[in-house]
């Protein structure tokens, strides 16, 4: 596994589907210039619909290009022939179901039968091979478990065994964190990232969890709605506003500072939190739920400093103070419930019943004012 400097290399690719049967061609994406180098863990990203997966398809092999080329270390991958292909470059699919009967390492085997000839079987150095792709994926210790019993996380891990054992020089893999829990998405993504290093394997993998691509890969590939594929590090997609040029809505924006997405509704109001991390941090994201927009200079519509005492906020001349951070939270949700009312132009009523206790004179419909931290007013009018 030596040797390999090129990895994947895109020159000018259309992919989409050919004119048949009267129907024209029809170009999904166009005009595509990017590579994949061995030893980075280059991940495929982009809204729902941009194209993702007829571009891999088109990297495997399984659809041809309508324009320019697929060069696989060097080659174009249509010069390859079939068993070429499957020793050079291993592909793993978003399969939920395996072949019954089989177990673990009998699953990891049938990534060696293009090496085995028409006969099928394993040699002794091909049951070492598998051995060692089980090892490097982790799952070794289920070779003896049926393949049907294995958890979602386990059964991925044998599927990129199934990969390694093939010994190629790339990856491609469809979306290897679907139906995994968190836990088992930052394992999978963790090892595809150890195995493109350790092995220097080439190693591109689609996924929608954008946050944890982010924080992993080496490299990205971005596809938007418009067909432009942007390419580099996340740091350098993060800073020259790509991600925010496709990602971006009216319900969501990606925060570069923090390198999350979050919610955007109709701000409640700006907020500046004293305090150091993690509290600060954990207090803006919690604000952040009750659109509350946080500023880290300049003038702010709430203050919030964290005492050794609990919490003090400062909103409107007036001053509050919260034992905990679930008490201060309910303030500042039932505050952004009052704003919403007021911009709507009409009470916060449920029922037809005033709500009393919150501000204004108001409740929050069905519950009693929260009392956790009872909120001391101070009345300290700025200005006074």
């Amino acid at each position: 596994m030596t040797g390999r400097t090129t990895g994947f290399a895109l020159h000018d690719l259309a992919v989409g589907y050919p004119a048949r049967r009267g129907r024209p061609e029809h170009r999904v994406l166009t005009g595509l210039n990017a590579a994949a180098a061995p030893g980075d863990l280059t991940v495929l990203i982009g809204p729902n619909g941009a194209g993702k997966s007829t571009l891999l398809r088109t990297l495997t092999g399984l659809q041809p290009p309508l324009a320019g080329t697929v060069l696989l270390d060097g080659t174009d991958i249509r010069a390859l022939t079939a068993a070429e292909r499957a020793r050079r470059l291993a592909v793993v699919l978003t399969e939920r179901d395996l072949p019954p009967l089989l177990t673990a390492w009998e699953v990891a085997g049938l990534g060696r039968y293009q090496h085995t000839g028409f006969t099928g079987r394993l040699t002794e150095a091909d049951e070492a091979a598998v051995a060692w792709a089980l090892e490097s994926a982790g799952a070794l210790h289920l070779a003896d478990r049926q393949a049907t019993e294995l958890s979602d996380g386990e059964r991925q891990r044998v599927m990129v065994a199934r990969a390694l054992a093939q010994e190629p020089t790339a990856i491609v893999l469809d979306e290897p964190t679907a139906f995994l829990d968190v836990g088992s998405r930052v394992t999978v993504m963790g090892l595809l990232r150890r195995l493109a290093r350790e092995r220097s394997l080439t190693v591109i993998a689609s996924t929608h969890d954008l946050e944890l691509a982010l924080r992993i890969a080496d490299h990205v590939w971005l596809i938007g709605s418009d067909g432009r594929l942007r390419t580099g590090t996340p740091e350098r997609l993060t800073i020259d506003g790509s991600l925010s040029a496709v990602f971006d809505g009216d319900d969501l924006a990606f925060d570069p500072a923090a390198g999350v997405f979050v919610p955007r509704p109709r701000a409640t109001g700006t907020v500046r939190v004293t305090a150091g991390d993690p509290h600060r941090y954990l207090l803006e994201r919690a604000l952040a739920r009750y659109s509350w927009r946080a500023v880290a200079s300049g003038p702010a519509d709430l203050e919030i400093t964290v005492t050794e005492g609990g919490y003090l906020a400062e909103h409107r001349g007036e001053r509050h103070r919260f034992p905990d951070i679930e008490a201060l939270t309910a303030w500042a949700r039932d505050r952004a419930r009052q704003g919403a009312a007021d911009r709507e132009g009409e009470p916060c009523r449920r029922g037809g019943h005033a709500r009393q206790g919150a501000p204004g004179g108001h409740r929050a419909p069905g519950r009693e004012p929260d009392r956790r931290g009872e909120q001391i007013h101070e009345t300290a009018r700025r200005g006074r």
